[in-house]
């Protein structure tokens, strides 16, 4: 892939980085901004109308001339202070970042090395979920974008080119919470979007995290609304079959593709998952074997 910068001062890589009263890491999430192995780069830093003092001081503070400040008056949410920030990027590639997470030093480098090296607009990665106190306590391990029909699978550290941008356009206010989700799977429908498998980030789980504030069951509803927005019933079954069957549970998953199969009876994607979950378990697994040989 042959990178092109829209002028000859513009940075290659843009991360938009918004913030809402959230002094407590966010000098962190610059440094780990700004500490990447890879220089060429902008942070747009988006104060999305903070009240605290802590933040305001800390965003006017910087002093790296790759940070470009946007400042929205009142408190708009994430979806809009992404819209913000990303309408003055400059950069052929794009991220965001939270105000309480971590680049690891080498993430962007890694990320662009891969993109030029795939020939894709897409990557993601794996990171590490860290506390409070940024112990390691877990990880966040991203899953194929067909399971997109579930979940937001693609995780938190991700690249992808203006292409992307231009076609998927701003973030959706009204999927907040999920916006994205929501974004991902609009992107799925017309780039290819590969996994990079490669721990590059520090995901922090604490008390003031947006999943924490307005909690689980809201998020679940915000997911919900975004897949029934974009995915048919049938299509949700089949992929939550597949995940059954994964998990051992075939009793299960047999009703789920079951209940997909009413649907719309003469879906030819149906054929393949169900006769796994009919066939017996010696059967599936010749075929299995069968067609890792033919690959070779």
């Amino acid at each position: 892939m042959t990178l092109k910068r829209p002028s000859p001062d513009s940075p290659l890589v843009s991360i938009v980085l918004p913030t809402h009263n959230g002094a407590r890491y966010l000098q962190q999430s610059i440094d780990s901004c700004l500490g990447q192995t890879w220089g060429d780069i902008e942070l747009i830093l988006v104060d999305d109308g903070s009240t605290d003092t802590e933040t305001v001081r800390i965003v006017d503070s910087q002093a790296d001339p790759r940070v470009r400040i946007v400042r929205v008056e009142k408190n708009a949410g994430l979806p809009d202070a992404l819209n913000a920030g990303f309408e003055r990027a400059k950069g052929d590639l794009l991220t965001w970042t939270s105000d309480d997470n971590l680049f690891r030093p080498e993430a962007v480098g890694r990320m662009v090395a891969f993109l030029r090296e795939e020939n894709v607009d897409f990557v993601y990665a794996s990171a590490a979920v860290i506390d409070e106190e940024g112990r390691v306590i877990g990880a966040m391990l991203p899953r194929s974008p067909e399971f997109l029909m579930i979940d937001n699978c693609i995780g938190a550290c991700f690249l992808y080119t203006r292409r992307v941008y231009e076609k998927v356009g701003r973030f959706d206010p009204e999927t907040r919470l999920a916006e994205d989700y929501d974004y991902w799977v609009r992107a799925s429908k017309h780039f290819r979007m590969v996994f990079l498998n490669e721990d590059l980030y520090l995901y922090r789980r604490h008390p003031g995290a947006l999943t924490s504030v307005h909690g689980q069951r809201r998020l679940d509803e915000m997911i919900e609304k975004v897949r029934r927005r974009h995915f048919s019933r049938a299509a949700i079954l089949r992929a939550e079959g597949l995940r059954a069957f994964h998990r051992g549970e075939k009793g299960e998953a047999r009703a789920l593709l079951a209940g997909a199969m009413t649907r719309r009876p003469w879906w030819l994607g149906l054929l393949r998952p169900l006769a796994i979950c009919v066939l017996p378990d010696w059967v599936v697994g010749v075929i299995v074997r069968w067609r890792r040989r033919i690959r070779r």
